[in-house]
């Protein structure tokens, strides 16, 4: 209480704070009052310390110099004196003083327990430390840092990035100070805590003014890179300009390397509202990528290029092919960090041509090997790659037939995402509905994705909740396509009509993807209302559409569809013909989620044919494979009730 009338009389005579009627008024902002000790307490503080032994005050100094909390193993070495000697002074001081306590224990790494103490106010500790001369306090602060790495292995400092980059920059030891803040980014950037990380970016920006020239512009070119990318995850309209400050800077120092991934992540920035501005940027890089010097380099942002036009715009088995020449150089001649750079972004490719398996590996393998290795400029944008992989992953899995493995890794990224606050958690809910159709939970599916498919994908920064084009359009299609499953014809119609709609209004990211999901959906809905010839002409160009990807499931689907509409029709031979086609597209490839539909659709045909054998034939297989998806899912889950209630009706029918 002292302390507190003390200090509100200080903030008075300064004019910070008023009293009012009701109370106290302040009157500046928060953040502009500075961490002074009113005079009079300050003195008061001070006569107490100058009348304890030189011992003690050595202690109290550089125990004010470690933090609020210390320990003996960790500041001894700044009081001169060993730990045994310094834990005996910290003990006297806590029974006969009110500065310190003594704090709960402490486990180092060695096994080793000690107790830690702490200041009893704040303010004992800051007019400890303002007694300190600039010079010996600098010292201090450094015999402090580099005691902290004697007793913490490098694998162990994750946790301490920030207190040992406030040791070192106290020290006016910047560099060092900046790799630890390095650290705490990457640790900040793995749990998407972008608030954190830009709050450390600010922070490193500051020291980062401190350096020469020669090491100043690298490391302002390093962080605005990492900014941009930051605020790019959390969707922050500011990283735009980022991205072009980080273009202009790079490009003024000729550092083409930079100044084409800034042109990158500008067009990665562009991609879900201006989908042909963002192909222009990608064609701009293409082009600047040439002057690139280090082959590698040149590598590495043409697979980036290729991979993001060929997923994100159209399929070209060329371009393709490019790509696959590309990653074999970059194998052949590259570091690891190239390597998994370049195989996170072919990760994604082999994602849209059928190659699930190596996808799943691929993006696993690359995340674990930036994350854990990552030190350089190139990696600033590993939230980037970690996003792709917590929704690529689960989709890999999913084509799989890992259902339950899949909903459960993208839990744990939705959860992730929800406890940083990061707003793009409800996109992954979205991804958990489309996966949720596939595990037959129809109900589940729409209670994800409804919400999104409400929401208007305007980009006005007006609405409490936005959601990207894309996302919209993938919640509008499998709510379609769950309500068509759960035989609501109407409802499923006029979601598949509006995401048609918007596709032709405003194309975006992945839209040949995604309008095969459309067009099979709207097959479905014209054979269900008995629109046959429409649902015939949907299904001839739904399988126009696979045959021009290297999609195999979604070959097989597209001749599935189309089988059924001959056979709405009563064409069986042609329906016989197409199921066929269907079969012989999942030949050599495992694709469970379409080879059931395919077993479950020849064994209509075939029956209705009268082909007996064939029928039963296809009814077994199509069991076995549901029966597999089902025990992918635990045992117990409403998931896997549902999956295993409707696999029976299936059979039944």
């Amino acid at each position: 209480p002292l302390f507190m009338r003390v200090t509100l009389d200080y903030l008075c005579e300064r004019g910070n704070v008023s009293r009012a009627a009701h109370g106290w008024r302040l009157l500046i902002l928060v953040n502009r009052l500075a961490p002074e000790t009113p005079p009079t307490l300050a003195r008061a503080i001070e006569t107490k310390i100058e009348s304890m032994t030189d011992e003690q005050r050595r202690v109290l100094e550089a125990a004010s110099v470690a933090g609020l909390r210390f320990d003996p193993a960790t500041t001894m070495r700044a009081a001169g004196m060993d730990e045994q000697s310094f834990e005996a002074a910290c003990e006297e001081l806590s029974r006969n003083t009110t500065i310190i306590h003594r704090d709960e224990l402490l486990i180092l790494p060695n096994g080793d327990l000690v107790h830690c103490y702490a200041f009893n106010h704040a303010v004992y500790r800051q007019v400890l430390y303002d007694g300190i001369g600039q010079s010996r306090r600098a010292r201090l602060h450094h015999l402090i840092a580099d005691r902290l790495e004697e007793i913490y292995p490098p694998d162990q400092r994750s946790d301490l990035a920030v207190r040992l980059a406030e040791h070192f920059a106290s020290a006016r030891d910047w560099p060092r100070a900046l790799d630890y803040l390095r650290s705490a980014l990457r640790v900040a950037s793995n749990r998407f805590a972008h608030r954190d990380a830009l709050a450390i970016l600010d922070h490193a920006s500051e020291l980062a003014a401190n350096l020469t020239d020669s090491a100043r512009i690298p490391a302002e070119i390093e962080l605005l890179m990492w900014r941009a990318a930051t605020q790019t995850l959390a969707n922050d309209p500011q990283a735009g300009e980022s991205y072009m400050q980080l273009a202009a800077k790079a490009g003024e120092h000729g550092d083409i390397d930079t100044q084409c991934r800034a042109l990158l992540g500008l067009a990665y920035r562009a991609i879900p509202y201006d989908l042909a501005g963002s192909l222009k940027i990608f064609n701009e890089v293409l082009t600047l990528s040439e002057r690139q010097a280090d082959p590698i380099q040149r590598d590495l942002t043409q697979i980036m290029v290729y991979v993001e036009r060929l997923v994100g715009f159209h399929w070209n088995r060329d371009e393709a092919q490019t790509c696959e020449e590309l990653l074999g150089r970059i194998r052949r001649h590259g570091d690891a960090l190239a390597i998994a750079w370049a195989e996170a972004n072919f990760g994604l490719l082999c994602l849209f041509s059928t190659r699930y398996q190596e996808a799943n590996d691929l993006l696993n393998q690359a995340y674990r090997v930036l994350s854990e290795t990552a030190q350089s400029v190139s990696q600033a944008d590993l939230t980037r790659i970690a996003w792709t992989r917590c929704m690529e992953v689960p989709w890999s899995l999913v084509h799989l037939g890992e259902l339950g493995s899949a909903l459960t890794d993208l839990s744990a990224s939705k959860a992730a995402l929800e406890k940083s606050g990061n707003p793009a958690a409800h996109y992954l809910e979205v991804h958990r509905g489309s996966l949720l159709f596939h595990a037959m939970d129809y109900e589940g599916a729409l209670e994800s994705c409804a919400a999104a498919a409400c929401l208007s994908s305007k980009h006005d920064g007006a609405s409490a909740i936005q959601i990207f084009p894309i996302e919209r359009r993938i919640a509008l299609i499998f709510c379609g396509l769950a309500e068509m499953a759960l035989e609501n014809n109407l409802g499923a119609l006029d979601y598949l009509r509006t995401a048609e709609r918007e596709m032709e209004r405003q194309p975006v990211y992945l839209d040949w993807y995604w309008r095969l999901h459309l067009e099979w959906g709207m097959v479905n809905a014209l054979i269900a209302e008995a629109n046959h010839f429409a649902a015939v002409e949907r299904a001839k160009k739904l399988c126009d559409l696979a045959a021009q990807t290297d999609e195999r499931a979604w070959q097989a689907l597209a001749w599935e569809a189309r089988a059924r509409a001959a056979l709405s029709c009563g064409e069986t031979l042609e329906a016989i013909d197409n199921v066929a086609n269907a079969l012989t597209a999942c030949e050599g490839v495992t694709l469970p989620l379409a080879e059931w539909r395919v077993h479950a659709t020849s064994a209509t045909i075939y029956k209705a044919v009268g082909d007996h054998r064939q029928a039963k034939k296809h009814s077994q297989l199509g069991a076995a494979i549901r029966k597999r998806l089902a025990e992918s899912l635990p045992e117990g889950d409403p998931v896997r009730v549902k999956f295993e209630h409707r696999s029976e009706l299936i059979s039944v029918i």
